[in-house]
């Protein structure tokens, strides 16, 4: 089969600026958000993955979600097929993260804990670091054993960490 079949874009506008989602086939392989325009956020997805990509004009159902979801509105993403990272560490990361509920937050130590793995915060803020679907794995509810934010590489960084958060309504004191 020919490769570029298998992939497609997705581009639409949100309270959180452009988003852009990678499709092979109907399992989601990356999602950037938070880009000025539709140009940008496409550039970062095909730099990314090496090649121009064909743009599906068709809005799917985590399009709209992810539209409700920018607007404030509770969504949970924990049932959205993405691809796989390399090691079964890494899978299980990402599969504890992408079940955090909505306004919920863990900690990296937390999170190591709950896939077996006590003492491995650093590897799964690696693992988070690596994310290539923010939002829908929301790696923005994991923070440090301190509450504090620590890192986010989507848009402004910490900040916009910080704006997730409060839209979700968590309540907590971060720490910078």
């Amino acid at each position: 089969m020919n490769r570029m079949k298998q992939y497609s874009l997705e581009l639409f506008e949100t309270d959180l600026y452009w988003i852009c989602l990678l499709w092979k086939q109907d399992t989601l392989a990356r999602l950037t958000f938070y880009h000025s325009s539709a140009k940008a956020a496409k550039a970062i997805v095909e730099t990314e993955f090496g090649q121009t990509v064909p743009t599906n004009t068709n809005k799917t159902t985590l399009a709209r979600s992810l539209k409700r979801y920018a607007a404030g509105e509770n969504v949970s993403f924990s049932d959205v097929p993405t691809c796989k990272p390399r090691t079964t560490f890494q899978q299980k990361v990402l599969a504890c993260c992408q079940l955090i509920p909505y306004g919920c937050v863990m900690t990296y130590g937390e999170v190591a804990m709950k896939v077996d793995h006590p003492g491995a915060a650093r590897a799964v803020g690696s693992v988070m670091r690596n994310n290539n679907c923010p939002l829908v794995i929301p790696c923005h509810r994991v923070l440090g054993s301190n509450g504090n934010l620590s890192g986010f590489s989507a848009g402004t960084g910490t900040d916009l960490k910080l704006r997730l958060l409060q839209m979700e309504g968590v309540n907590q004191d971060f720490v910078f």
